[in-house]
């Protein structure tokens, strides 16, 4: 088929296009988050950022399913629901196979901030004096009934009309029946809301996070605790695979060079029939044999240093990723895999 050069023109844009579309859609919206708190618009301070960290890995650790928070200021394009469930399924948040991660989303505040009633906040001091773990959990629900019937009425009659941000909970495949879309988008209409306005978001997402783990205390499904290997059973474990490993490089190695003697006694063999002088000076057994004898010593002879290089090789770029790996911060979140199919809720503040 024959293009003119209009056609060849627009064929090539199409093309660029295609191509431009695919490298943007591959590249992930933030980058792969190092914690589990991912303050991107400067929300919290250290302390609390510290705080929602080690609540969010204790959270994990005991039960396998991963609350990744974060901040931003804008959702490039997208409206919130499209920017988390991308971005939950860029960072693989929650197991594979389980697909037991949330994302606890935040979009920063262009007006100024109001303040809370006082009853909400003498009811926050007053859980903050409760014990942490289950003591906390049975101190929440007082609360989250003041929040709602207190916050909630309070600004519907006194704040300024302005964008205080938004808020959105996108869940895993296997959460979103323990945590509906509307369950999620009242946690943030609610629940989180009051604080967010008030520019106290540390305080909002930490009591956010608390009834979202109050509401899967029920829930089974989501659930994929590992139990730790014995540090024993793990270093003699490691050890045998490291012997089957090294005797399996051994005789792969021995194998790759018998296999290139074979090679090179062909090619012997295909010379001296190829050669009338070869022919005339030698007889076949006489001067295959000898020939292949000397390849075969010359190639085992290069065998255990050429192993040895590889070895090293190996060790040394595992070393090295190893130590990236710590040079990047203690703790590292790293996706288990999770999926996330477009559930959850949130709402604009």
């Amino acid at each position: 088929m024959h293009l003119n050069k209009t056609q060849r023109v627009s064929l090539l844009l199409i093309v660029a296009l295609l191509a431009l579309y695919q490298a943007v859609s591959a590249t992930p919206l933030l980058p792969v988050p190092r914690n589990m708190v991912n303050d991107s618009a400067h929300l919290y301070t250290p302390a609390e950022a510290e705080r929602l960290e080690t609540l969010l890995r204790n959270y994990r650790d005991t039960t396998g399913r991963e609350i990744v928070v974060v901040t931003v200021n804008d959702f490039q394009g997208y409206d919130a629901n499209a920017f988390a469930t991308r971005l939950g399924n860029d960072w693989g948040v929650g197991q594979r196979g389980t697909d037991n991660g949330i994302i606890f989303l935040l979009r920063a505040s262009q007006m100024p901030p109001c303040t809370l009633p006082q009853t909400v906040q003498e009811a926050r001091a007053a859980w903050e004096k409760g014990a942490a773990g289950a003591e906390r959990m049975r101190a929440l629900p007082p609360l989250l009934d003041t929040i709602q019937r207190r916050a909630n009425a309070y600004w519907r009659k006194r704040h300024p009309e302005g964008e205080y941000g938004e808020g959105y909970i996108a869940t895993g495949r296997s959460v979103e029946g323990a945590l509906p879309d509307v369950v999620a988008a009242r946690i943030m209409h609610f629940i989180v809301a009051p604080y967010a306005m008030a520019q106290r978001y540390a305080e909002g997402t930490e009591v956010g996070v608390y009834t979202i783990i109050a509401i899967l205390a029920g829930d089974t499904a989501s659930l994929s605790v590992v139990e730790p290997p014995s540090e024993d059973g793990e270093f003699w474990g490691l050890m045998l695979l490291l012997l089957y490993a090294l005797i399996f490089f051994v005789i792969a190695g021995y194998a790759i060079a018998l296999l290139i003697v074979g090679f090179l006694s062909l090619g012997h063999l295909v010379r001296y029939w190829r050669s009338e002088e070869l022919q005339q000076q030698y007889r076949l057994r006489q001067y295959w044999g000898r020939e292949t004898k000397n390849s075969a010593k010359r190639v085992l002879r290069r065998v255990p240093s050429t192993l040895r290089s590889i070895l090293a090789f190996i060790l040394s770029s595992a070393i090295q990723s190893r130590g990236g790996n710590r040079s990047s911060g203690r703790g590292r979140y790293s996706g288990g895999g999770g999926s996330f199919g477009g559930g959850g809720g949130g709402s604009k503040f």
